[in-house]
């Protein structure tokens, strides 16, 4: 439990975005699992952590956030029926 709450929470080492967290955490508990499971080595959490903190900047390279306040295409106002009515 001190691994959850200390080291993999460090804001140097972690993603940036929330999505890219919950794959971080993801990672970090199966990472845990299988080293737990059919690893010989009983402390697995040290050795998730290294391992997802190196994946870290894969996932921040894939999970980028929007831009905020930007809409793509004004076709997507279109089709989701934001477009202000006009007046006639």
């Amino acid at each position: 439990m001190l691994v959850a709450f200390f080291i993999a929470t460090d804001y140097v080492t972690s993603p940036n975005t929330p999505t890219g967290q919950l794959v971080f955490g993801a990672g970090c508990g199966l990472l845990i699992f299988v080293i737990r499971t059919w690893g010989t080595y009983p402390e697995g959490a040290g050795f998730a952590i290294l391992l997802m903190n190196a994946a870290t900047p894969l996932i921040d390279h894939y999970i980028r956030p929007g831009f905020t306040g930007v809409i793509a295409r004004a076709s997507l106002l279109k089709f989701r029926n934001l477009e202000p009515e006009r007046k006639s």
